[in-house]
């Protein structure tokens, strides 16, 4: 997993380089936006890869989205950059590698509120799955403490811009059909969107 925080308000997050062997990738973005509302990734890119976009939530201000690619060779210091609609802003994009899973991604789902606690749920379509989740907290620079049996892989607590970004996990989910909820206690009265995919066994 490689993560890069952009602190700079910027067109565009670039990943730090990423080496692997066959993998399915997922790059996980999260970024403020406008007041208008309406931000989005136009793409994501590099590496040779062709990455597709598997769910958006950018109902609330700000955006998170979740792309995915799938790599036929070894990738070596490859760059990934995720390409903003609106520029000039701040945000956080994660790399994930994951040999041995499936060529795409299961049940998504995207979620947005302007105030209560992130959350988003799916109901998983294989058993083994991981559930991720990138989210976006436009309010304030606010740490996300996600529910019981869910780890943070990254926090971006932008004190400039004062909002964040962050990315979490469960673990393995043993039966498909199970519904699972992409969840955090906090923060619970600011603006925020979470976007969710499962994640399968090949």
């Amino acid at each position: 997993m490689r993560t890069a925080d952009q602190t700079v308000p910027s067109a565009s997050f670039t990943a730090p380089p990423v080496s692997t062997t066959n993998s399915h990738e997922l790059a996980l973005v999260s970024t403020d936006g406008p007041r208008t509302g309406g931000q989005s990734i136009d793409g994501v890119s590099g590496g040779g890869l062709a990455f597709t976009r598997v769910t958006r939530a950018n109902t609330a201000w700000g955006d998170a989205e979740i792309w995915q690619a799938n790599a036929t060779a070894p990738l070596d210091n490859a760059v990934i950059t995720a390409s903003l609609h609106d520029t000039g802003y701040t945000g956080s994009i994660t790399i994930m590698t994951l040999t041995g899973a499936a060529p795409t991604v299961g049940a998504t789902a995207a979620a947005g509120a302007n105030t209560g606690a992130p959350g988003a749920t799916v109901t998983t379509t294989g058993a083994g799955s991981i559930v991720v989740g990138v989210g976006h907290d436009w309010s304030q620079a606010a740490i996300a403490t996600p529910v019981t049996g869910q780890v943070l892989d990254n926090l971006f607590l932008d004190k400039l811009i004062h909002d964040s970004s962050w990315v979490q996990q469960t673990g393995p989910i043993a039966a498909r059909g199970s519904l699972v909820s992409i969840a955090d206690t906090t923060p619970t009265a600011d603006r925020w969107n979470l976007a969710v995919a499962e994640i399968t066994a090949g």
